[in-house]
């Protein structure tokens, strides 16, 4: 079986859980079942042109990368609709066409690869591993770092900030604004920001950021209507796409699976009484919530 696997990073230069996770898939389906898989993912290689393609072949798998800093994003759309890498999925499907795809995340390539795919009669499967398809976050937290309900009946305009509420020219001066807050201190990088969020509020149309909104919403349940089926690892994220739109019929729950070839030779150290040993797994952000384990083990 032709496989194709759609990821947003790949290791090693991206490490993150869904891109491990994507790769621990691609491998498996080539070496446990024989398929031939091709990876289509995103890198971020300020030292190349945006949209350079290239290829290489490890361990038997495939991997096109398209290259993309966003350095030629024009508006906020093309965050996460870009006709050209659009076009270049097209020209990838076109070249291995698969049996079937599985996406784990569009965030950084392009949505349209889903409608590519669907008028090429390729069934599409695709992993839930977070809200981004809801969120143009990803984590459903606020700036303020809060849980958030999604993005109706409020909208989403503090998220969206400068680049939301921009056309072309303003969408270019909020990716400066961005650069100059990761390079100042932070409370610098905060005058920074509130500075031109202040501008922004001048110079742009009432409403334009909740228009963005809503058209970003309406776009991805387009979107989800033409994915084949869903997989969400948890009944919680499973029920909040169905609250999303998404029939419970097309999302089953399929749990993470783990690989425990790594901890086959560890050994447990010795106990010392009355010690409390603790092990965190993942990226230290909010998200990940961290600090509850910390709080817990404080009590």
């Amino acid at each position: 079986m032709k496989v194709l696997v759609v990821v947003h990073g790949f290791p090693p230069a991206a490490a993150g859980g869904t891109e491990i996770y994507a790769e621990a898939h691609a491998r498996t389906l080539h070496h446990a079942y024989g398929d031939d898989v091709v990876v289509l993912t995103r890198e971020d290689d300020r030292s190349r042109d945006d949209y350079a393609v290239r290829s290489e072949t490890r361990d038997g798998v495939r991997i096109v990368l398209v290259n993309n800093t966003f350095r030629r994003a024009r508006s906020f759309e093309e965050t996460y609709a870009n006709e050209t890498i659009g076009r270049i999925a097209e020209a990838v499907i076109d070249d291995v066409q698969p049996d079937v795809a599985h996406i784990h995340h569009l965030t950084c390539l392009s949505t349209s690869i889903v409608p590519s795919l669907a008028s090429r009669s390729i069934p599409v499967v695709m992993t839930l591993h977070d809200y981004w398809l809801i969120c143009h976050r990803g984590q459903l937290l606020d700036t303020n770092l809060r849980v958030c309900d999604g993005p109706e009946p409020d909208g989403c305009r503090s998220c969206l900030g400068l680049a939301g509420a921009s056309g072309p020219i303003e969408f270019a001066g909020a990716a400066v604004v961005r650069s100059l807050e990761r390079a100042l201190p932070q409370p610098a990088a905060h005058r920074v920001r509130r500075i031109a969020e202040s501008v922004a509020s001048v110079t742009t149309r009432d409403g334009t950021t909740d228009q963005q909104a809503r058209l970003r919403l309406d776009h991805m349940r387009r979107i989800g209507d033409q994915v084949t089926h869903f997989l969400a690892p948890s009944e919680c994220l499973r029920q909040r796409f169905v609250r999303f739109g998404i029939p419970a019929d097309r999302i089953s729950l399929s749990r993470y699976g783990l690989d425990h070839t790594a901890f086959a030779r560890a050994t447990r150290a010795p106990r010392t009484p009355g010690t409390l040993r603790v092990g965190f797994f993942g990226s230290l952000m909010v998200s990940k919530a961290p600090h509850v384990l910390l709080e817990a083990a404080a009590d």
